[in-house]
């Protein structure tokens, strides 16, 4: 990113980084979507990894800009649960 025969201070080169990774990945975003949807609950001993898993990325997406609102994540949990099984 910085050329080795220039001199530059420690706030430009943050800048510099700042500004060339700085940026919307919608890849990124699109396969975290992906990842909430595909999640699912195996039977009533997998909840806490199930919804651990589901907060962590809801949080990256809120990391990354993304409106995930509260309707959404509740929607994608129900949809996760097992269609069957004792509760």
């Amino acid at each position: 990113l910085i050329p080795q025969e220039r001199s530059v201070t420690a706030r430009d080169a943050w800048k510099l980084l700042h500004s060339h990774f700085n940026h919307i990945d919608l890849g990124s975003q699109h396969l975290i979507q992906e990842k909430i949807l595909n999640l699912q609950m195996a039977d009533a001993a997998d909840a806490e990894r199930y919804l651990g898993e589901h907060d962590a990325l809801r949080h990256d997406l809120i990391r990354m800009g993304v409106a995930y609102s509260d309707s959404e994540a509740i929607f994608n949990l129900l949809k996760g649960l097992p269609r069957t099984g004792t509760w």
